[in-house]
């Protein structure tokens, strides 16, 4: 939310949304008079609840003001839920509906700002909330009122049949601090007005048009093309264009705008709702279902709302445009609107509206690409085709659970059954708006409408790069169809969305026939009736179904049903709290159990979207819920037994839950001491969204910049991950993820054979949900355009698409790739390499083919990298005998840096019978023809002849005469040396972007072109770092892609913070360790995690004298090794054993000192530790796994840094004074150290912080005695 500063008496105060943290120095400001008037309030508690809460600050950043308002009154003998009838029984405020009505439920200010802070408290409300239209105080009527209210709110009368209340109630109204903007027809002399304004937005404006082109637009304006202004004071400070040309064929080949009636009038007494091939999740309420009562009301609001009257336009001037526009070549298009666009201007052609034929041409509608134009014209259907943005066949098929309700999911094409109307839409062609009113940018739209009053919709187009807009905000975006040949982005605007007759109340049996055409294209729509009528009939489900109580609203507009929404109390609230970081949004201590909902299906007529925000404030109060919960399942894995969910419209608004790590807890030791069964449940993982009334007015920063990531790395997901879940007030509309595979999401259970580096597994894909607002192409980038930006991919059947970008992200990493051989000839089939999910998921495909055929012969693996080793192991598991196995080392294997890891394995491999060539590359391949089975590419099933793999020969370059040995197998799995794809090769060498052996890239991840990037092992620092070894392959995976994302997020979103950049001639720094890991042969957890480095060899690093110091616990079962650091930090951990590892708990405990593990070093010296991987599970090692561990050592240390009130030292000061310059402190100084730190306050403070911790979180740590237990 911006900040809002104001001046009284050289006094500057800024306003911000309040946050709890700020209750304390409110407090302060709590009067008698304030009591008195709002009663004794928890001031947490009412922010908590605050549907919109605002406090001013000074200079010094202390707070002098505060005000929090509610959707509700704070009337104790009035129901919150339906405070509406009371308002209509009691007093005389006929325009007061839920929709347009806060009440103030506390303000508090000090003295001397009192009247001041009122008024700008007020006046930024009005501004900052378009509908709002009163602000109300319900004030008992023995309290006298300060100056302040009786200044700023006016009694409401009574009705008259009402002689008394113990209340009053006054208001504020709008038109006294941000009055709605006079609209009115432009006139030629607006141009003066309007020409800085347009320069602000765009500075090409004028020296492609010139000085007068807004003059030159205004004259040339007939009936089909109006222009309006917004004036203050005399002065236009706003512009709008509007024309009823729109090419409606165009937009419905590009969009989906089914749920609008294709933009086209439903014929007379319309009662076709959408078929079953168009049921594609939307509801099934478009505009042809709208009552002619919520029409004509429409209309009627419309003529209320607007503020001019129509002036004759000069039929001279008619006939002029009408001549004009007849000497066009093509329809007019809809052209985007611009606001603060920084793109060029071009023309479009012949097809601009108000155009002239002299040079100097009267609209300025920005088109971001000429292209866009000539595709305006196009009627040959196979260039739409050959041009499509996605593929049929590219697009993910995975289907997700509300994926189509997101403004992600693209449907694949859009059938046009319905017969042709007329166009029931007009079209923004250009608006720009003076920053200081841009907030009421909507009222434009009543003038719009009347202007056009046949008319019942008003689109806009934009380029997906133009910045988030108020007015747009207003808008529906549309879901682009994925054959969509214009790359811009569509916005919808109903008039019926100007009706303030919204209501939302509790289903009545009437409505149930409403209900279930609302729903009938919705997917789950049967389960939506079905719970409502479990609602009409019990108020809850049938006793079979476990009886659970359901609340079920619907809202209205002119008591038509637009909207249904069904509730259940949520049940596993300790669930969710204990999984899902919700205390990110919520104080969780702040909200009564029955007041957390879990959302079970949620519909809205597409008319009504924009107020989707508000229906959803509506259910809270109306149901008396303070958040909202809704688990989003992978596509058919509900769990049974779980009530059903149904798509919701609501997803856009709601906020992502991100999920938390759990302490992987020793069950059996803790015994009684094990949190409840309710925290240690395994459930289906979902992805949770959440909504509660803090986010009722804090709409998100909508970004359609088209972002391409190439890969599907971890740094790519990463990447993704960081751009959805870092901001939940962002919401990104446009991206897409280009990979051969797709995601790569592995299954549950799978075989594995490549390691695993612990940053994503299976359970993590579905947290996330990373198909519900991503755009997921099948295919390989072959060819980039810079100078279109825009790209070439070729799926696995050959067909290419193209892709336009506004920043493209290369993070495809490096993969093994089969080469020939010594003697240069091509691979033959069963010839394997293994590099992401998919590929191990078809060669275990392969082997169990091969086992049921019986054709299993010998398996060659080369390669020397830890992959290797895996390999081998899950070929053991897929029942290969470790007899039928030759492990093929090109060079002597480092990949552990570990003499005895490697001794160890190499000792497993030999029991297992595994055969072990060490030097030996690899000279020929022999092979056998074949009969195939439909194996070659395109050749008819059973028909072609292949070369299968027979034998290789391998040479030993340091043996004499090479040592050829030849070896029999059946397969080959080539693991050795990673690199660089071709295609991508290709692509980024003849775009001419430097290749230095990697994609060369600066420490902001850009490469010589600004928008385009790259992250991961296929890219690599400027040589201009002296930095040669250190690339971001050495680094882990998930942190680079975070570090990305914190670079592109500021060059998105202006909002976004952006942190100090550093030293510019340094590669940047990362902090979060490597992990490696997987189950070697002999069926041994390996598990490594350590700082990131060079690859130096542990034998010199050990020599170094500030090495450190090691701890190495060892059995035949087990090995455990602990690098710790000269600071005495854990650096270095190092894990084998037979049972599967705590791998989440161990990597947790890198870079801890070691006195936080209990005194590790003392104890081991001391010889009580006998097994490190024992010894950390341990029970009282629950608190050092925990999640929110980190946070309470960071607290820690910022106790021990603060000043003391006293003399303005902090403990660390202290401590540091007392130390010798040789750092060399003996036992005496230490004692006396820790009876200083017993004596002074903070002592005490670190103690308290401990307990609260402990306590906070007891439901994850109920092993550790609270002090009331002892």
């Amino acid at each position: 939310t911006r900040a809002e500063k104001m001046d009284t008496d050289k006094v500057v105060l800024t306003a911000k949304r309040t946050e709890c943290v700020d209750a304390e120095n409110i407090t302060t400001l709590v009067r008698k008079s304030v009591t008195s008037l709002y009663g004794r309030v928890d001031i947490v508690d009412i922010i908590e609840k605050a549907s919109f809460a605002l406090t001013l600050t000074d200079r010094k950043d202390l707070i002098v003001s505060h005000a929090s308002f509610y959707n509700y009154p704070n009337v104790n003998d009035v129901d919150s839920s339906q405070w509406e009838d009371w308002m209509a029984k009691q007093y005389d405020l006929p325009g007061s509906v839920p929709l347009n009505t806060l009440y103030l439920h506390l303000f508090v200010s000090r003295d001397e700002y009192c009247l001041a802070a009122m008024g700008e408290i007020l006046r930024i409300a009005f501004t900052a909330l378009p509908f709002l239209q009163y602000v109300c105080l319900a004030a008992p009527s023995q309290t006298k009122l300060d100056i302040v209210y009786l200044h700023f709110f006016e009694p409401v009368p009574l009705k008259d049949s009402v002689k008394s209340l113990d209340h009053e109630l006054r208001v504020a109204t709008r038109h006294k601090f941000c009055p709605s903007l006079h609209i009115r027809e432009a006139r030629v002399e607006d141009n003066d007005d309007l020409l800085p304004i347009f320069k602000t937005c765009n500075q090409n404006l004028d020296k492609q048009y010139g000085d007068y082109f807004i003059a030159e637009m205004i004259e040339c304006q007939d009936q089909d093309h109006r222009t309006i202004v917004a004036e203050v004071d005399g002065v236009a400070k706003g512009f709008v264009s509007i024309s009823s040309e729109v090419d409606l064929e165009l937009l419905n080949s590009c969009f989906d705008l089914a749920p609008f009636h294709d933009l086209q009038k439903p014929p007379p007494n319309d009662e076709v709702l959408l078929t079953d091939d168009k049921a594609d999740g939307h509801p099934g309420s478009n505009v042809s279902l709208l009552s002619d009562q919520v029409l004509t009301a429409a209309s009627q609001v419309v003529k209320e709302k607007s503020s001019f009257k129509q002036v004759t336009v000069d039929p001279k001037a008619t006939s002029q445009a009408s001549v004009l526009r007849n000497e066009s070549q093509t329809s007019p298009l809809v052209t985007p609107v611009d606001s603060s666009t920084s793109e060029k201007p071009v023309q479009s052609s012949k097809s601009q509206l108000f155009q002239k034929q002299q040079s100097k041409a009267s609209s300025v509608a920005l088109v971001t690409e000429q292209k866009l134009i000539d595709s305006a014209s196009m009627t040959s259907g196979t260039s739409l085709q050959e041009k499509s943005s996605v593929p049929l066949d590219a697009v993910s098929k995975q289907s997700v659970t509300a994926a189509e309700q997101s403004s992600q999911s693209r449907p694949l094409s859009h059938d046009h059954t319905r017969d042709k109307g007329p166009s029931n839409a007009v079209s923004i062609q250009l608006f720009c708006m003076e920053e200081k009113h841009e907030l009421r940018s909507v009222d434009f739209l009543p003038a719009v409408f009347q202007l056009f009053p046949d008319k019942d919709l008003v689109v806009v187009t934009q380029p997906p790069s133009s910045p988030d807009n108020p007015l747009i905000n207003h808008f529906t975006r549309v879901t682009p169809l994925s054959t969509a040949s214009l790359s811009q982005e569509l916005y919808v605007f109903h008039k019926c969305a100007l009706l303030e007759s919204f209501f939302v109340r509790p289903v009545l049996t009437s409505d149930m026939e409403a209900i279930i055409a609302l729903v009938s294209g919705v997917e789950g729509g049967d389960n939506v009736v079905t719970d409502v009528k479990n609602y009409l009939l019990a108020r809850r489900d049938p006793q079979s179904e476990g009886a659970s109580p359901l609340q079920a609203v619907v809202a209205t507009c002119m008591d038509q049903v637009i909207g249904v929404a069904v509730l259940r109390q949520e049940a596993a609230m300790d669930y969710l709290r204990a999984h899902y970081n919700i205390e990110d949004f919520i104080y969780y201590n702040y909200h009564a159990p029955e007041e957390h909902g879990h959302m079970h299906h949620f519909v809205l007529n597409p008319v009504f979207q924009t107020h989707c925000r508000h229906f959803l404030n509506e259910v809270l109060r109306v149901t008396q819920k303070t958040s909202i919960y809704y688990p989003l399942y992978p596509a058919g894995l509900q769990p049974e037994g779980r009530k059903p969910h149904s798509v919701i419209s609501a997803l856009p608004v709601m906020v992502q839950v991100q999920p938390r790590r759990q302490v992987q807890y020793n069950v059996a030791s803790l015994g009684l001491n094990a949190p409840r069964e309710e925290i240690l449940e395994k459930q289906t993982p979902f992805a949770l969204y959440h909504y509660n009334r803090k986010l009722a007015h804090e709409p998100k920063i909508q970004i359609n910049a088209r972002i391409v990531v190439v890969g599907a790395s971890d740094t790519a997901i990463s990447l993704l991950e960081s751009l959805i879940t870092t901001n939940p007030h962002i919401q990104f509309n446009n991206l897409t993820l280009v990979s051969p595979n797709g995601l790569p999401i592995p299954q549950k259970n799978m075989t594995h054979f490549l390691p695993n580096n612990f940053s994503y597994n299976w359970n993590d894909y579905q947290n996330m949900a990373l198909q519900t607002w991503l755009n997921v192409v099948h295919g390989r980038v072959v060819h980039m355009d810079r100078s279109e930006k825009q790209l070439t991919v070729v799926a696995e059947d050959g067909r290419a698409s193209y892709f336009s970008y506004e920043y493209l992200i290369f993070a495809n990493g490096t993969q093994y790739q089969i080469v020939p051989d010594e003697e240069g000839q091509k691979p033959p089939h069963n010839v394997f390499t293994l590099n992401d999910v998919q590929d191990e998921l078809s060669f275990g495909a392969w082997l169990e083919a091969c086992a049921t055929g019986k054709k299993q012969g010998r398996f060659v693996v080369y390669g020397c990298d830890l992959s290797a080793f895996t390999a081998v192991e899950g070929l053991m598991q897929c029942q290969v005998k470790g007899e039928q196995i030759v492990l093929v080392h090109p060079s002597p294997p480092r990949c552990f840096n570990n003499p005895a890891v490697l001794n160890r394995v190499i000792h497993e491999l030999k029991e297992a019978g595994v055969t072990i060539h060490e030097g030996y590359k690899i000279l020929r391949y022999s092979s056998i023809v074949e009969e195939g089975e439909g194996e070659g590419e395109g050749v008819e099933e059973g028909r072609e002849q292949v070369r299968v793999l027979a034998g290789v020969t391998l040479t030993n370059p340091s043996l004499e005469n090479g040592a050829l040995t030849d070896i029999e197998c059946s397969a080959l799995l080539y693991l050795h040396e990673k690199g660089v794809d071709l295609d991508m090769f290709n692509a980024v060498n003849n775009a001419y972007l430097v290749f230095d052996r990697r994609l060369v890239v600066d420490r902001h991840f850009q490469t010589n072109d600004p928008y385009v990037f790259g992250a991961g092992p296929a890219t690599k620092f400027s040589r201009k770092y002296y930095s040669e070894k250190w690339t971001h392959a050495n680094f882990q995976s998930k942190e680079v892609g975070q570090k990305l994302a914190s670079v592109l997020l500021p060059l998105l979103d202006a909002s976004t913070y952006l942190p100090p950049q550093g030293t510019q001639d340094l590669i940047p720094v990362f902090h979060q360790p490597t992990t490696v890991g997987g189950v070697l042969p002999g069926g041994i957890h390996y598990l490594h995690v350590e700082k990131p480095n060079v690859g130096e060899n542990l034998e010199e690093q050990m020599k170094k004298e500030n090495y450190g110091q090691e701890l190495v616990t060892g059995s035949q079962d087990a090995y455990f090794r602990l690098h710790i650091n000269c600071y005495n930090c854990i650096q270095t951990i190092t894990c084998l054993n037979k049972q599967p590892i705590d791998t989440d708990n161990i990597i947790s405990v890198y870079g801890i000192h070691e006195k936080y593990l209990n005194n590790l070093v003392q104890r081991f010296d001391e010889k009580l530790i006998e097994d490190l991987y024992s010894y950390f599970r341990e029970p009282w090692t629950a608190a050092i796994f925990h999640d929110r561990f980190k946070v309470f050592r960071e607290e820690i240390r910022e106790i021990l840094q603060k000043p003391s009130a006293t003399d303005g030292k902090s403990f660390q000061d202290v401590v540091t004074d007392q130390l010798p310059d040789d750092l060399l402190v003996s036992q005496t100084k230490r004692d006396a150290m820790k009876k200083t730190f017993k004596d002074l306050p903070v002592g005490a403070s670190v103690e308290q912080h401990l307990l609260l911790f402990l306590n906070y979180n007891s439901y994850h740590l109920p092993m550790y005695a609270k002090p009331h237990l002892l």
